[in-house]
């Protein structure tokens, strides 16, 4: 139940402030990648993704894994809260924000403040990719995840690898909480994608389809805890069970 709450709790807020930010981006016609509507995108940003695993799992063979890190939680850290509230305070009072969280985020190691950032860099990236990318090219990029995720933890194991890498580096790549002495664990990927395709379902379709859309996705992510229990479960399937829904809905 802790862990479905958590889901729950880091699913629902990463949507409600990549929904709001999203907007802001689309009044200002802001577009990141050129092509969103274009299925060869798919297959690029998933080529994309390939060489970034490839180039981290190389940097934790050589034992620098820690400096990428170190770049994401701070400038990465710094340019998304920027981002992501200067719509809403402003300039000047953003820059000073930003620069006190990634302070906080130098000082306190803790849990919570951990999940905050992973929570801003995910919220700063739906943003950017949900005003660029139409539903069916996330759909599309999504199954081939899926695919990759399932070899990657049943097969080669190196997704195992990437992941016990950013918490034990303490990186912000995964969202982590603590509750009494459980430690819950999930990648930000099963949260960004399927929110991802959520938010461009809304801008792109209306409510209704985003609303199925979002039930199937957190019905997915939801279903996987019932496996958590047993070594390399792959959660991105579970997390692209948002692409069921979009389906549905495109038929309604």
């Amino acid at each position: 139940m802790k862990d479905k709450a958590f889901i729950l709790f880091n699913f629902l807020i990463v949507q409600f402030f990549g929904l709001l930010v999203t907007q802001k981006f689309f009044k200002r016609e802001i577009v990141i990648i050129e092509g969103g509507s274009n299925p060869s995108t798919s297959f690029y940003l998933f080529f994309v993704i390939l060489i970034a695993s490839a180039f981290v799992l190389a940097l934790i063979k050589l034992n620098l894994s820690k400096f990428l890190y170190y770049f994401v939680d701070y400038f990465g850290l710094f340019l998304m809260n920027y981002y992501v509230f200067t719509f809403f305070i402003g300039m000047y009072l953003s820059i000073a924000f930003s620069f006190a969280v990634v302070f906080i985020r130098f000082k306190l190691r803790r849990w919570y403040v951990l999940n905050y950032c992973t929570i801003i860099l995910s919220v700063g990236v739906v943003s950017f990719l949900g005003t660029s990318l139409k539903p069916l090219i996330i759909a599309i990029l999504m199954i081939l995840l899926s695919f990759y995720d399932l070899v990657s933890v049943r097969k080669t194991g190196h997704m195992i690898t990437l992941a016990d890498d950013v918490v034990e580096k303490g990186g912000s790549q995964v969202f982590r909480g603590k509750i009494g002495d459980e430690t819950i664990i999930l990648g930000a990927a099963d949260i960004i994608f399927p929110n991802l395709l959520i938010i461009s379902v809304y801008y792109n379709y209306g409510f209704m389809p985003y609303l199925i859309t979002s039930f199937f996705s957190l019905f997915g992510l939801l279903l996987a805890t019932r496996f958590y229990e047993k070594e390399g479960i792959p959660a991105m399937p579970f997390a692209s069970f948002g692409v069921l829904g979009f389906l549905i809905s495109s038929f309604l």
